[in-house]
């Protein structure tokens, strides 16, 4: 699944690319400002594309003198940065429409611009929902790549609406009071993703349920006699999990720690976790 993450965020860059090269093109020929918002919009998405696409890479860099523990942080600080631009965004959107319900502008596109608009609504939305399914460890990469192709595909629309309700309708300000409760709409996805990429870095726990799913894969661990505590927390986009362990006191101490160490691998091989370390006791000195 991270293999695809990282192939959809460079398709994603491409396809923004182009978007941004037609969108322009259609900016130069009709000079609608709506086209050159869609244009700038799209330079954008290219950029928020390249530095997901960079976080998500540098977060895979084992860890090394001066990152001891890996550089899983670099995805939700691009997510952070991210929530902020979506920020943005929703304020200009916000702060257009009412500029342009007071002015009521006339819409001056043709069929061009909407045939490549409603283009970019297509792959927004197919791009949104891969990247839900290609996501399933939580990656704030990916989280945030989705919330903006669906904030994108939204606009998209949005736009188009707007054009057919001022060739056919007569409403030339009829997208600009739909921006409205969108913009808004817009600003709060921005601050929930936001909150979740802070969360993350401060190193928030894990749900519930998810630290019962690795107890269970402590517990079902050969020799294992008792699991006692377990803590997870977030380091970054991934999980740093400490686990307690009491085997047999007839045991060796190498044999203990290789039970230890066979632990550790497998929770190493869970896709949300980074690091792990299993702390074993022996049953009889605790208790039982």
């Amino acid at each position: 699944m991270k293999g695809i993450g990282a192939k959809l965020l460079a398709t994603s860059i491409a396809v923004s690319v182009l978007l941004f090269l037609l969108l322009g093109g259609a900016y130069l020929a009709g000079r609608s400002e709506l086209a050159l918002a869609q244009t700038v919009d799209s330079l954008a998405d290219a950029l928020t594309g390249a530095a997901l696409l960079f976080a998500m890479i540098v977060s895979r860099r084992p860890p090394d003198e001066n990152h001891p523990y890996g550089h899983q942080t670099a995805q939700p600080v691009a997510a952070l940065v991210v929530a902020v631009l979506v920020g943005v965004l929703a304020v200009e959107v916000l702060s257009s429409a009412v500029e342009a319900i007071r002015g009521a502008p006339e819409v001056a596109f043709g069929w061009r611009f909407a045939l490549v608009l409603a283009g970019k609504v297509v792959i927004k939305l197919a791009m949104t929902i891969v990247a839900r399914k290609a996501n399933p460890a939580g990656s704030a990469a990916m989280r945030a790549f989705s919330v903006d192709a669906r904030n994108d595909a939204l606009l998209g629309g949005l736009s188009l609406v707007g054009f057919l309700g001022a060739r056919y309708g007569d409403w030339p300000a009829l997208d600009a009071y739909l921006a409205l409760p969108v913009g808004l709409w817009i600003f709060g996805s921005g601050l929930m993703l936001g909150w979740e990429s802070i969360q993350l870095l401060m190193g928030e726990a894990p749900a519930q349920e998810r630290q019962e799913a690795l107890r269970t894969i402590v517990e079902g661990t050969e020799q294992v006699r008792r699991v006692g505590k377990i803590r997870a927390r977030h380091n970054g986009s991934e999980l740093d999990v400490w686990v307690e362990i009491f085997v047999d006191p007839g045991l060796t101490v190498r044999h203990a720690h290789d039970i230890g160490e066979a632990i550790e691998r497998r929770l190493r091989e869970e896709e949300d976790v980074a690091n792990a370390v299993v702390h074993v006791d022996a049953e009889r000195v605790f208790g039982g």
